[in-house]
Protein backbone atom coordinates (compact mmCIF):
# COMPACT_ATOMS: atom_id res chain seq x y z
CA UNK A 1 0.00 0.00 0.00
CA UNK A 2 0.85 3.20 -0.89
CA UNK A 3 1.08 6.61 1.56
CA UNK A 4 0.64 9.95 1.50
CA UNK A 5 1.85 12.99 3.64
CA UNK A 6 -1.14 14.67 3.55
CA UNK A 7 -3.19 12.19 5.37
CA UNK A 8 -0.74 11.75 7.91
CA UNK A 9 1.42 8.54 6.51
CA UNK A 10 -2.32 6.60 6.28
CA UNK A 11 -3.06 4.04 3.34
CA UNK A 12 -5.00 5.10 1.03
CA UNK A 13 -7.02 3.50 -1.85
CA UNK A 14 -7.05 5.19 -5.93
CA UNK A 15 -10.24 6.91 -5.11
CA UNK A 16 -9.49 8.26 -1.59
CA UNK A 17 -6.38 9.75 -3.32
CA UNK A 18 -7.90 11.42 -5.93
CA UNK A 19 -10.82 13.01 -3.43
CA UNK A 20 -7.78 14.22 -1.97
CA UNK A 21 -5.72 15.46 -4.71
CA UNK A 22 -9.06 17.90 -5.78
CA UNK A 23 -9.00 19.72 -1.86
CA UNK A 24 -5.25 20.30 -1.95
CA UNK A 25 -3.26 23.19 -3.20
CA UNK A 26 -1.87 22.52 -7.13
CA UNK A 27 1.90 24.06 -8.05
CA UNK A 28 3.39 23.93 -11.45
CA UNK A 29 6.66 22.18 -12.43
CA UNK A 30 9.29 21.95 -15.06
CA UNK A 31 9.51 18.97 -17.08
CA UNK A 32 13.02 17.58 -17.49
CA UNK A 33 13.86 20.38 -19.96
CA UNK A 34 13.83 22.96 -17.48
CA UNK A 35 12.36 26.01 -17.12
CA UNK A 36 13.61 27.15 -21.14
CA UNK A 37 10.57 24.24 -22.19
CA UNK A 38 7.36 25.77 -23.42
CA UNK A 39 5.31 23.68 -21.02
CA UNK A 40 4.42 22.89 -17.55
CA UNK A 41 3.44 19.84 -14.93
CA UNK A 42 0.31 20.33 -12.82
CA UNK A 43 0.96 18.28 -9.18
CA UNK A 44 -0.11 18.56 -5.67
CA UNK A 45 1.74 20.98 -2.98
CA UNK A 46 2.39 17.55 -1.28
CA UNK A 47 3.12 14.52 -3.05
CA UNK A 48 -0.05 12.49 -2.98
CA UNK A 49 0.74 8.32 -3.06
CA UNK A 50 -1.46 5.38 -3.22
CA UNK A 51 -1.86 1.75 -4.02
CA UNK A 52 -1.72 0.64 -7.60
CA UNK A 53 -1.20 2.55 -10.23
CA UNK A 54 -0.11 5.96 -8.36
CA UNK A 55 2.88 4.91 -6.88
CA UNK A 56 5.31 7.84 -8.38
CA UNK A 57 2.49 10.22 -6.74
CA UNK A 58 -0.67 11.17 -8.43
CA UNK A 59 -0.71 14.28 -10.71
CA UNK A 60 -3.14 17.00 -12.91
CA UNK A 61 -1.17 16.96 -15.81
CA UNK A 62 2.07 15.33 -16.98
CA UNK A 63 4.91 16.75 -18.93
CA UNK A 64 3.89 18.42 -22.93
CA UNK A 65 -0.03 18.35 -21.90
CA UNK A 66 0.07 22.48 -21.36
CA UNK A 67 1.76 25.51 -22.35
CA UNK A 68 3.04 27.42 -18.93
CA UNK A 69 0.63 30.22 -19.59
CA UNK A 70 -2.15 27.70 -19.13
CA UNK A 71 -1.11 25.60 -16.36
CA UNK A 72 -0.36 28.59 -14.28
CA UNK A 73 -4.22 29.48 -15.12
CA UNK A 74 -5.40 26.28 -14.35
CA UNK A 75 -3.92 26.26 -10.44
CA UNK A 76 -4.30 29.66 -9.82
CA UNK A 77 -7.93 28.98 -10.73
CA UNK A 78 -7.89 25.81 -8.25
CA UNK A 79 -6.34 27.31 -5.68
CA UNK A 80 -8.46 30.51 -5.51
CA UNK A 81 -11.45 28.00 -5.45
CA UNK A 82 -10.59 25.91 -2.74
CA UNK A 83 -9.35 28.59 -0.40
CA UNK A 84 -12.73 30.01 -0.19
CA UNK A 85 -14.31 26.88 0.80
Amino acid sequence: MGKTILSGESEMNYKDAEDLLYKTKWKTKTCSQGKKCWCRMIIPINKIICDGSCSDGLYIAGSGELTKRAAEYIVKLHNLNIAEK
